[in-house]
Formats: C-alpha cells, structure tokens, sequence
C-alpha cells in the first residue's frame, strides 16, 4: 500500500515540474540565448528528478484518507462501496426540515450581501440599478465570472433562453455544507468552478416514426452540446486565467460530473425500453468527448459521479450501467477517470478543491434562471442544481446578482447581461464536436 502511494505522490511530482519545465522554457524562447535555455531546463530537469526520488512530504501532509482512495484507485476504476466513502461525500437526502433550514440559512447570507434583496419566483435576480451599492469586494468576485459561447448553436437550442443549451458559464464557488447538509468541519476550504451548462428536455409523443426522427435529432444536438460544454471545461481547468486565479493553484485538474442530460432531462421518455436506448446513445457521446479532451490536457481526472443502481429497470440502473459501458469502452492511457457511485458530485468538488486540485463541477441546470427555484425548500427535491446551490452561499450570492438581466428593460440574456458585470465572454472552438 504504501509502494503505491508513494509512486502515486511521485507522479503528482513529475507532473507539476513538467509543468515547471515548460514555462522556464517559454520564458526563455524569449529572453535568453540558445546556450542559457538549455542550460536553464537541465537545472529544473535536475530539480524534477530530485523530487521524483524523495517524493513530496508536503502532499502526504496536507492529503486526507478520502484524496489516498482517490490515488490508489486504478484508472477507470469505480469507487463507491458504502464502507469507503466518508459520510461528508456519500449522497444524502435531507428531511424537509433541515433543507429548509440550509435553505433559509443561504437566503439570508444572500440578503445580507446583496443590499436586503432576495430572490422570489417573479424576481430571481438583483435589479441592476443596486449592483453598483453592493460591497466593492463582492462586485470584484464578479469578473471572475466566463460565459464561453459555442461558435454556432444547434438547431434544437432555445436561443430566445437566458442561458441557451450549447452555452456555458462558469462561476468560482466554495460549498458550505457538505453531503450530509452539516456544515463541513474543516475550516480550510478552497474555492472551485461550477460550470452552468443546460441540455435538452426530451419529450416524444406522436408515431412511433416520428418520435424516432425527433430522437435523431435530439441525440444530434445533444453531440455538439456536449461537447461545447467538456471543451469548456477543460478550458477552465487548464487554460482561462481569470478563472483560474480565483482558485487554488492546484497540484491536479479534475472535472466533476453528473451523468449528463441524463435525469429530469429525459423524463418525458416513459417508455423505459426507449430511455435505455436513448441513455446508451448519450453516455456514449459524453463519454468520447470527455477522451477526447483527455488528448489534448493528459492531466485532467474525470470525476463520473453515478446514483447507486437499484438492480431494476430504473432510470438510475440505466444510467449506472450506460455511462459506466461507454467510459470505459473509450479507455486510453491519456484518459483518467472513476466512476463515483452513490457520491454527492457538490460535496466531491469541494473535498479535492480543499485538497489543493484545481477543480470544476458540471451543473446541468436551467436555461431560464441560474439556480432554477433553489430558494423555494419545496420544489426540486432530487435537482442537483438546486442542492447545490441551497449548500453554497457564494454560487446563491453570485447566481442572483447574474439572473438581473431577467428583470432589465429590455430583456436581455445572460450573454449580453454578464458582460458589463465584469464577466469575459470566451468563444468555444466546437473542437469536440
């Protein structure tokens, strides 16, 4: 066990001076001569073996036994056996009365930063007119804020939506609570990326011809949407400064996820036989864009963060066995992932981001509103995106004051809205596509 902890604490070490070793060399392509640029990357190659051989005492003193499963996991590996997750990640349902209670406790932390406004079911956004009186350290976090727009939207994105599918948006956060809706007990936490993507709700009816053309083409969209949303991603963990100072300067990048599209998304599908067909077709274009992205970035950790499977011909069942086939069925030595079962995906970003990993979590959401109706304890009571935002106080503060341009004359979209606010707009390549 510790032969293979400690060769995982090496890797972590080659992979940050490799990292060293390329910016001493860029630096050098333009200020130093031939002879001094060789000399320079010998010195920090010297360096790098160095810590090779040592390891890093650093990383065995700040790694808790949740981040030793996660290197000792193979890739690809699946992690979930109840015994191995800690409460504070294992997925949770809350009695009504402690999700009230998280939720009031967040409405109020909103209130009392954005000038005594809440958000309500007609109001989800703070009018313009009031940013300007919010604290100048709150309006600074603003213009971490990246809305990466896909350079074309597919024919099935509801363009005229405050945040069309194909579109991302991404938002430094820190979760205040953890799976089991308790305050986390370390005081040491560590802001990471929510990345606000949206799919498409599926809905058949009609011949049985026709819901299969309608079916083509929403697997067709849902191509090009997931694979703006991993380029996105992987955008944000790797390359989109503004981003990437507001969080920690990570030893490691990890991409949370969902399964998806996969949930509320598809529950106009009743037909369970054509939902499996359907979520198979899914998992299978997630699964190859998230490979793909792997070529590009060989040091990104996929975090698939899968629903217990019942046994039965369920939506969590399919879901399990659907994306956990097509993951493993794109395996290659670039591509590290595992499979989480059972585990609070909110809950998990949050633990690596406390662990030193610059991380982003995917939040399949709603194009309508940033957050959907998290401030109402009685809607949404399996919604990931609502859960998470009733545990964050930061995503709640900064998702309101975003969702303003529902209420500005005229109407604008979030694109157009986060601009001003402080936000870059970041085009997408549709490389993944």
């Amino acid at each position: 066990m510790e032969v293979v902890l400690q060769k995982s604490l090496v890797q972590n070490s080659e992979h940050l001076y490799q990292r060293i070793i390329g910016f001493f060399a860029d630096i050098s392509s333009y200020f130093l001569p031939a002879s001094l640029k060789i000399g320079g990357c010998v010195f920090v190659l010297s360096l790098s073996l160095f810590s090779s051989v040592v390891g890093s005492m650093e990383e065995v003193s700040l790694a808790t036994p949740s981040l030793f499963t996660l290197q000792l996991c193979t890739n690809g590996a699946t992690r979930g056996r109840l015994s191995q997750l800690p409460p504070s990640l294992k997925r949770h349902k809350p009695t009504g009365v402690v999700k009230t209670q998280v939720t009031n406790a967040t409405l109020l932390a909103v209130r009392a930063q954005c000038n005594g406004y809440r958000p309500r079911d007609h109001y989800p956004g703070l009018p313009f007119s009031e940013v300007v009186k919010l604290a100048p350290a709150l309006r600074n976090t603003l213009k971490a804020a990246v809305f990466y727009a896909p350079p074309n939207f597919s024919r099935g994105s509801d363009r005229s939506a405050y945040l069309p599918e194909g579109a991302v948006f991404a938002l430094p956060m820190i979760m205040d609570y953890d799976a089991t809706w308790s305050k986390w007990t370390s005081s040491r936490r560590s802001s990471f990326i929510a990345l606000h993507a949206v799919a498409i709700d599926l809905h058949l009816r009609g011949s049985q011809s026709h819901q299969q053309t309608v079916i083509n083409h929403y697997i067709e969209n849902m191509r090009l949407i997931c694979g703006d949303m991993i380029e996105a991603a992987g955008r944000a963990v790797v390359n989109d400064f503004r981003l990437l100072l507001s969080v920690v300067a990570g030893r490691g990048r990890h991409i949370v996820s969902p399964a998806v599209g996969a949930g509320a998304f598809l529950r106009g599908v009743r037909d369970l036989r054509v939902r499996w067909r359907i979520v198979n077709r899914l998992a299978r274009i997630v699964a190859k864009a998230c490979a793909r992205e792997a070529r590009n970035y060989n040091n990104i950790t996929f975090h698939l963060c899968l629903g217990r499977p019942t046994g039965q011909n369920d939506e969590l069942t399919q879901n399990y066995r659907a994306f956990k086939a097509a993951f493993e069925g794109e395996a290659h030595s670039n591509f590290k992932f595992v499979i989480e079962v059972g585990v609070d995906s909110g809950a998990l970003a949050q633990s690596l981001a406390d662990q030193g990993h610059i991380v982003a979590l995917i939040i399949a959401g709603n194009k309508n509103q940033l957050g959907n109706h998290w401030f109402d304890p009685n809607s949404a009571d399996r919604a990931i995106e609502e859960n998470v935002y009733r545990r964050s106080e930061d995503l709640a503060i900064k998702a309101f004051i975003f969702n303003g341009g529902k209420h500005s004359r005229p109407r604008q979209q979030l694109e157009q809205y986060s601009q001003p606010l402080g936000a870059t707009r970041v085009p997408l390549r549709g490389s993944l596509r």
